[in-house]
């Protein structure tokens, strides 16, 4: 049992990493980003998010809208695995109030296949609400979608930077 927690404590991020709601959002990005043959940090998604939180996506199949809903253990599950091609998030704009102990954020981030590649393959939309547990802020819920128009101002050339 001992070297259980030994081994948790080793590879658990200390609470300061997660001090703040906008320390938390950029580990999600980097999270998520990985390069070809690898795959998203799962340790680090783990940690990051509630174990009661839910995952919403909208996807659209033949031009109609489609809300599908993961708990964060099955979303963990399905990006739990090596990937072909590379994956890279960039957070270009973030809106975040925080009241006492919640925290929501709308993130838009580009995504590329190649970390270098000009164009990014898509900008996803994020609504993302946080809870802070008096340590660290961890994501309860992630709601997603790419949607069909972006707003002008994130595709200008000055708004396609990282924030981080």
């Amino acid at each position: 049992m001992k070297i259980l927690f030994i081994l948790f404590m080793a590879f658990s991020l200390p609470a300061q990493a997660m001090a703040t709601a906008e320390k938390t959002l950029q580990l999600l990005w980097q999270s998520l980003s990985h390069d070809p043959h690898s795959g998203p940090d799962i340790s680090l998604l783990e940690q990051i998010f509630h174990p009661q939180g839910v995952v919403y996506a909208v996807t659209r199949d033949n031009d109609k809208p489609e809300l599908k809903k993961w708990s964060v253990a099955e979303f963990i599950r399905q990006l739990d695995k090596i990937h072909e091609k590379g994956f890279y998030e960039c957070e270009i704009s973030r809106e975040i109030k925080i009241f006492n102990d919640i925290a929501h954020a709308i993130s838009l981030v580009s995504t590329r296949i190649d970390k270098y590649q000009q164009e990014p393959e898509f900008i996803g939309v994020n609504s993302i609400q946080l809870y802070y547990d008096q340590k660290r802020w961890l994501i309860v819920s992630l709601y997603y979608q790419v949607p069909d128009k972006v707003p002008a101002r994130a595709l200008a050339e000055d708004q396609q930077k990282c924030l981080h």
